[in-house]
């Protein structure tokens, strides 16, 4: 497993990119809608077979039908989340083995603006009320496939990041050996495993999101 992307949340999408590029001097190119979940985003590439997204939903203050229905979109910029790639049978698993519920392997896609269709498997851990976990969640490209991280904007470094928990809690031992640059952190209001903080090495100098 390794990291695929880190998500920024945001309340409009153009006002979101405005705001990155003030704080960063790098433009997130608009990538597209995700059919069914009611968000759009836009993309740009963080170091090697990694990329940063900044999701919002495409009608505001209205409720959405996917995985996000439960974010809360703020006007500034926050983490909302990270995904992590890996072999999704493998991942699954290891999830019931560690007794943590989660969704079946679902089917996802999207239509860039250049009219070409990107397409991906994902796994969602759930809570035990049935909610969909987003923070991390799991995914595997489908074959053919260009990673969003060789066709958007570079520029972007990863200095580090800080999860919640420990390397020994549930999460914590199956997420521990992603990254040498995971940091744990406690925190009473997030999940497990959640990600609490990113900082990005950027033209404009160290720049850090958090929750």
């Amino acid at each position: 497993m390794k990291v695929d992307h880190i998500i920024l949340g945001t309340s409009d999408l153009d006002q979101g990119i405005d705001e990155f590029e003030q704080l960063t001097g790098l433009r997130a190119q608009f990538a597209g809608v995700h059919p069914g979940i009611g968000t759009h985003n836009a993309l740009l590439a963080l170091g090697d077979d990694m990329y940063f997204e900044i999701i919002a939903p495409q009608v505001a203050n209205q409720p959405l039908p996917g995985p996000f229905r439960g974010f809360e979109f703020n006007k500034t910029l926050k983490v909302a989340g990270w995904v992590v790639s890996g072999d999704l049978n493998s991942i699954s698993n290891q999830l019931a083995d560690k007794g943590i519920r989660h969704s079946p392997i679902t089917s996802g896609s999207r239509t860039t603006p250049l009219g070409q269709t990107i397409s991906w498997q994902t796994i969602f851990m759930q809570q035990r009320n049935g909610e969909i976990i987003i923070d991390p969640f799991f995914i595997a490209w489908d074959d053919g496939v260009i990673h969003p991280s060789k066709s958007n904007p570079t520029g972007l470094d990863l200095i580090d990041y800080s999860v919640a928990g420990t390397p020994d809690d549930l999460m914590g031992s199956l997420l521990s050996s992603i990254s040498p640059t995971c940091r744990w952190a406690h925190f009473d209001r997030a999940i497990p495993g959640s990600l609490l903080s990113v900082s990005l090495d950027t033209p404009k100098g160290v720049v850090k999101f958090e929750r």
